[in-house]
Formats: C-alpha cells, sequence, structure tokens
C-alpha cells in the first residue's frame, strides 16, 4: 500500500481506518477541525482526497494486509478501528477475522497505547452496550474481532474502547 508523506508525517497523532465511511469520516473531521494530527486510512486515495484537502495525511491500501497497517500505525498516539464492510466476500466470517488478525498484529507491532474499536457485537441488545473502556487483557472476553492475534494483543500494554455503532460522536 502506498504511504503519503503529505502534511508533516512525524506529528500524526490519530489514525482512523475506515476514513471514507459514515464514521470514520465523521470522526477525522472532527479531530480536523480541533486542528489534530491526523492520519485516515482507506482502500481509494480519491475518496480519501477531501480528508488530505483538510489537512490529513492518506494511507491508502487493504485492511488484510499487516504490513500496510503496520507503517499506517507507526508512530500515533491512538487508532481507530473498525472491520469495514465487504458484501463480496465468498465466507465474512473468515473475512472479519483475517482483517481483525492484521489489526491485532500491526497494533501490538506498532506498539499503539490507545485504540477505539468499533464493533456491532451487542448492538442488537437494547441496553449494556456503548463506551467501555478496558485493559487488553480483557479484549478476547469482550469481542473476537481480533481473532487468532487477540492473544498477542491482549499481552500488550495499551487500553481498548469499544463502542457500538448507535454510540453519539458527536460529542467526541
Amino acid at each position: 500500500g502506498l504511504l503519503s508523506t503529505n502534511k508533516g508525517g512525524n506529528d500524526v497523532k490519530y489514525a482512523i481506518t475506515g476514513a471514507t465511511g459514515n464514521i470514520g469520516r465523521k470522526i477525522a473531521g472532527i479531530l480536523l477541525g480541533k486542528q489534530k494530527k491526523v492520519r485516515v486510512i482507506g482502500r481509494s486515495a480519491e475518496k480519501l482526497q477531501p480528508l488530505v484537502d483538510a489537512g490529513a495525511e492518506a494511507c491508502v491500501g487493504t485492511m488484510e494486509d499487516t504490513t500496510f497497517l503496520g507503517r499506517a500505525f507507526d508512530k500515533v498516539e491512538a487508532v481507530f478501528t473498525m472491520i469495514p464492510p465487504n458484501p463480496r466476500a465468498e465466507d465474512f466470517r473468515f473475512f472479519q477475522n483475517s482483517v481483525g488478525a492484521a489489526i491485532a498484529t500491526a497494533l501490538v507491532k506498532a506498539g499503539v497505547s490507545r485504540v477505539v474499536n468499533l464493533s456491532s457485537q451487542g448492538a442488537n441488545l437494547p441496553a449494556g452496550t456503548g463506551v467501555s473502556f478496558m485493559p487488553m487483557e480483557l479484549v478476547m472476553s469482550f469481542s473476537g474481532s481480533f481473532g487468532a492475534a487477540g492473544a498477542k494483543l491482549a499481552s500488550a500494554t495499551a487500553r481498548i474502547v469499544s463502542t457500538a455503532p448507535r454510540q453519539q460522536w458527536g460529542s467526541m
């Protein structure tokens, strides 16, 4: 994947996966509006361009590529992660596990200290979901999003915030 060094990448504090989607775009816009250094991650340079024009640094690649994600997450303070939808996947669970493993491995490799993970797990429940803070060792008991790489991720020293899609992002 291509890593753009636009806008002084050494000072980037936040990396946003799914930056061209509904939630990722909003998070990136809020952070950029607060003059934060943001790295936006997506599959299309063209779709990322409005965020680059607003001051973001772009990383173009696929979420299944651990090496690409490792570079995208390098030297950032916090990462917003999500597994993007893939209606073309023949085996959606396999796709989820592959992307989850790539994300987890890249987070560990890059030494990211803070993660916000969007998961729809439990989104159908009337209560008990939303933002929760947890030490990394509890990650696997809450969600299978990170697949087999979760054990490696769980041994890291970062903290994860997990949220369901209906959470209000405007109050960040």
